[in-house]
């Protein structure tokens, strides 16, 4: 008689960036939605109890322990600022464990982390943002970086490599930086007011966009009006000039090149600067997306961390 075999559960999905994937004194992930809608966020529509039993399932794929002393998984109360957080301790205020956030702990505000400390696994919170992770192979200092619109127009990707320098004495050409999935050129239409703020920031700013004109239905035609004929003093029809679409000339956003030329600026080689092609409003089926689903959904997280010695 043939033994049932036992149902196993399906297997998270992580992507990983190939040169931080070889060092075997690292932890780094890009997580998905995969399986089952793998939320890992606690605003998010799901019961704090999933989201719980989400963060313990992806520190065990990452081979870290269930978080306690040791091991301590760092998120920061994101709010599209500039603010870099340096981890160097664990006191109680920048822990974010499950039953802190749910007893109403304090966090602290900020967009990116950066940290020399093992144990320690930095994560940013997203769904279209651009997730960036960095790490200094020879100081061994990781950063985690949450770089939507905002963030990139501050340049929050470049100050981060200035923090890892500053406090960690960092040089900018042993750093190696992964870009993670998040919202491409092709789907993230912004308004005016965004190209302007980022063509008077950046001397490349015009670069950064492509711009594209509206199709035939996309523009509104006036109705003839009745003026009058010079030849017989009558009243004719003749057409008004055409009016356009508010949404005539659109325009599309690549973070992606933004922050790449930010970490060269910075002092990054080009070869080590790593860029996922999933764009995530492109990809629902394997990621969240605030944009594609009209902000009904959850966050996937990029985390990094050093193993203890």
């Amino acid at each position: 008689m043939k033994r049932k075999r036992r149902s196993q559960k399906p297997k998270i999905k992580l992507l990983q960036a190939p040169r931080l994937a070889r060092l075997k004194w690292l932890r780094h992930a890009f997580t998905t939605r995969l399986p089952g809608g793998f939320n890992l966020n606690y605003s998010a529509a799901d019961r704090p109890a999933k989201v719980e039993k989400n963060r313990r399932a992806l520190l065990r794929a990452l081979g870290a322990k269930t978080p306690g002393p040791g091991w301590q998984l760092i998120t920061l109360r994101q709010r599209h600022t500039d603010i870099i957080r340096a981890i160097a301790s664990t006191p109680p205020e920048q822990l974010s464990g499950s039953q802190r956030e749910r007893a109403g702990g304090v966090k602290l505000v900020g967009d990116a982390a950066v940290s020399d400390q093992p144990g320690y696994l930095l994560a940013v919170q997203v769904a279209d943002c651009l997730p960036i992770l960095l790490v200094d192979v020879e100081q061994r200092v990781v950063a985690a970086v949450h770089a939507g619109w905002r963030g990139t127009l501050s340049s929050l990707a470049a100050k981060a490599v200035g923090r890892m320098r500053q406090d960690f004495g960092c040089k900018p050409k042993r750093i190696l930086a992964a870009i993670g999935p998040g919202i491409h050129e092709c789907c993230y239409e912004v308004g005016r007011a965004v190209v302007e703020a980022y063509e008077g920031r950046f001397p490349y700013g015009e670069k950064l966009f492509r711009r594209t004109q509206p199709s035939p239905s996309e523009v509104h035609w006036q109705q003839p009006r009745l003026e009058p004929s010079p030849s017989f003093g009558t009243r004719e029809r003749r057409p008004r000039p055409a009016a356009t679409s508010p949404r005539a000339e659109r325009f599309h956003l690549d973070l992606v090149e933004a922050n790449q030329r930010q970490l060269l600026a910075a002092g990054l080689q080009p070869r080590n600067i790593w860029a996922s092609p999933f764009c995530t409003a492109c990809r629902t089926d394997l990621f969240f997306s605030h944009r594609a689903e009209q902000g009904r959904t959850g966050r996937m997280m990029a985390v990094i961390g050093l193993v203890e010695r």
